[in-house]
């Protein structure tokens, strides 16, 4: 325990909250189980800073096939935010949840527990981690933890990879880099040049006075989608295909349509 009976008494009241397996088991963490601790911001009023650490040990996991909790992801990445006014503790520990729902559903942080800066004792909440590990900035959706998304990093990542294709025509290449560069969130699609190669199972379906013919067909490598916090791409996708005619010329006309 930490050796402070109000805090102490705070950390059994939220252990004793549990009432699933997957429910996180709050703690209390001593200081010297965190390394490799970055600051990450601090907010206008100074009041709160934010860093980024490791927590070696990482939080009790309930293990069914054994029944009984173990720690089973070590060196657990993690956010600790130290808490300067630490006469709120308890409004600032129920801003936060130990219940998996929350964290998918409500759109809450994950809280792991408590800890405290030995020569300052400043109090900290160790949180889970809500900042991407390559860039250091915030998740665009850090609450699941299999569909984290940065998109500083996905636009640097489609921007480095616009030399690795191309359609041939150059207009045609910017618009294409220009919708890539529309992603918003994880479930945005990453608009594509898809070569007519990658189509099979090509039929007819209808064509209608304005010169436009639907077709359906199967896209062999499919679109990809953000799953497990990375791209993939998921195959053999039903597609339709409208062929528009005369949009050999790259026209203000063809824009629209895309």
């Amino acid at each position: 325990m930490c050796g402070n009976e109000y805090t102490n008494i705070l950390i059994q009241e939220m252990q004793l909250k549990i009432d699933s397996f997957d429910d996180t088991v709050f703690e209390w963490i001593p200081y010297n189980r965190f390394n490799d601790i970055k600051e990450l911001e601090t907010d206008k009023d100074d009041f709160v800073k934010v860093f980024s650490a490791v927590w070696m040990d990482g939080p009790l996991l309930y293990c069914k096939n054994e029944c009984e909790y173990k720690r089973s992801c070590q060196n657990k990445k993690v956010t600790l935010k130290c808490l300067y006014n630490s006469q709120n503790i308890i409004n600032e520990v129920k801003a936060y949840s130990i219940k998996k729902d929350d964290f998918l559903i409500y759109e809450i942080y994950e809280i792991y527990g408590l800890s405290q800066i030995p020569d300052t004792e400043i109090y900290i909440l160790v949180l889970q981690c809500v900042c991407c590990e390559r860039c250091e900035e915030r998740y665009t959706n850090a609450y699941n933890e299999s569909c984290r998304w940065c998109k500083p990093c996905q636009i640097n990542d489609l921007k480095n990879n616009f030399m690795n294709w191309t359609s041939g025509n150059e207009n045609i290449d910017n618009l294409i880099q220009e919708m890539q560069l529309t992603i918003d969130t994880s479930s945005d699609e990453i608009f594509e040049w898809i070569p007519y190669s990658q189509f099979n199972n090509i039929k007819e379906i209808s064509k209608n006075s304005n010169s436009a013919t639907i077709y359906s067909a199967l896209w062999k490598d499919g679109p990809l989608h953000w799953d497990e916090n990375q791209y993939r791409r998921y195959q053999n996708k039903e597609v339709a295909l409208k062929y528009l005619c005369g949009s050999q010329n790259f026209t203000n006309e063809f824009l629209n349509e895309v």
